[in-house]
């Protein structure tokens, strides 16, 4: 027991650095290969260009690599620190979905045994967070347990297809269906930065959705087609109901950054880089460790150093209290 804990004890300061740099390369991933090369294919005279598409590939391939061994790492060792804290319900959760990836990638089950997993797992984390996790019951899992079931409604077009190619699913409902959720779960994040206004928070979320819905307006096919590959997201609400969406994120996100809960930008950048729906292993394992996070900002903090607090707070950044 004790070397178990010594163990934890010494695989905990590096829970936070882990993912701060497992979110860095799954953000370079996104842009770089996900964003850039796959819109640069349809620029006129691309050849011209040739150089910096590759060095661009390049660059996103190597943050692929890299967030992949970074961000199954952080699993790992995230289930291994929440069962020595007691938290056995994170880490079976997150050891069911490992087992299942690896399985999987070996060729001993099959797709639809992981796509099943994966979503029991994403659905399970915030619920058990619920017995398990080290803060009270709030508004601040409301959040994640709205992603959650969103991915599940965005998943289960693809089990069933793959359970029976021929039954007939109302994909275009179910997939509607989760984008509201996300929305919603978007904007239910601002309960993590509930107190007074930050406006340096409302600056960027403002500037945020402006530029959502300006490029909604101007070139709502292409966006909306990165929408779908990135986030899993088909566009099917008003830009300004996007655009709206956004500006809470923003804002809830750079509010708990400048307000030192960091953790819970982490998540909200987890569960962004891997999107709503079953598309990889890689990004669902992103989502998976995000609604955690969310879940439960604890899991990658030692618990040895101090508690995030949000007190320090200047009085150019907080507005009147409402």
């Amino acid at each position: 027991m004790k070397t178990t804990s010594r163990i934890g004890g010494a695989v905990e300061p590096y829970l936070y650095p882990i993912a701060t740099l497992t979110v860095v390369a799954l953000l370079i991933e996104l842009v770089a290969l996900r964003v850039l090369t796959r819109t640069a294919i349809h620029i006129p005279g691309l050849e011209r260009f040739a150089m910096g598409y590759r060095f661009v590939s390049e660059i996103g391939r190597f943050a692929f690599g890299a967030a992949f061994v970074l961000l199954f790492a952080l699993i790992a060792l995230v289930a291994l620190t929440s069962g020595i804290r007691g938290k056995i319900g994170f880490t079976l959760v997150l050891s069911a979905f490992l087992s299942a990836a690896a399985l999987a990638a070996a060729g001993a089950v099959s797709e639809l045994a992981l796509s099943v997993m994966t979503v029991a797992a994403v659905l399970a984390a915030p619920l058990l967070c619920l017995r398990v996790g080290s803060r009270p019951v709030s508004w601040t899992w409301t959040s994640p347990i709205l992603l959650a079931f969103a991915f599940t409604v965005a998943g289960l077009p693809s089990i069933a297809q793959q359970m029976a190619p021929d039954l007939s699913v109302p994909v275009a409902g179910m997939w509607q269906a989760a984008e509201a959720l996300v929305i919603i779960a978007g904007i239910a994040l601002a309960a993590h930065v509930a107190g007074p206004l930050l406006w340096r928070s409302m600056i960027f979320g403002a500037v945020a959705g402006g530029i959502v819905l300006a490029s909604l307006v101007v070139q709502p096919s292409t966006i909306e087609i990165l929408m779908l590959w990135n986030l899993g997201l088909a566009g099917y609400f008003h830009p300004l109901i996007y655009a709206a969406g956004m500006a809470v994120f923003v804002y809830a996100v750079h509010g708990a950054w400048i307000l030192d809960d960091r953790s819970v930008a982490i998540g909200a950048a987890l569960v962004v880089a891997g999107g709503i729906g079953l598309h990889s292993t890689i990004r669902s394992a992103a989502f998976l460790m995000g609604v955690i996070i969310l879940s439960d900002p604890t899991v990658i903090r030692s618990s040895g150093s101090h508690t995030f607090t949000r007190i320090a707070v200047s009085v150019d950044d907080a507005g009147p209290s409402l």
